[in-house]
């Protein structure tokens, strides 16, 4: 009689500590601590120029589907005009454009 006992008390004590956890699991589990970087959020300068060519529209739907913020630089044109360029000159842009040109459009030529 006395492993029945054993085994009755053991299948009570199970239950008992069982119910008691799936009510009240954080007294074994803590709660997680957020890490570092749980706070930190993507954002595409300049539409993330990478995969696209930057400050385009193309750059900007790009980056939407992919970082949480996209930031851009706006200017005033001496014509008070809006323009979006990150430099302000079109020096670089320029420099870009031929490169692409140049390269790129070799490239799909075939040369």
């Amino acid at each position: 009689m006395s492993a029945w006992y054993v085994v009755a008390a053991a299948a009570v004590s199970y239950f008992s500590v069982s119910a008691v956890l799936l009510r009240f699991p954080q007294t074994i589990h803590s709660k997680k601590r957020k890490t570092k970087w749980e706070n930190v959020i993507g954002i595409a300068h300049r539409g993330g120029r990478d995969t696209t060519p930057e400050n385009t529209l193309a750059a900007f739907r790009n980056a939407a589907r992919l970082v949480d913020a996209v930031e851009l630089d706006i200017w005033v044109t001496k014509d008070n005009e809006l323009a979006v360029i990150h430099d302000g000159t079109l020096n670089r842009c320029l420099l870009m454009l031929l490169h692409l040109i140049l390269v790129v459009g070799c490239k799909r030529l075939g040369g």
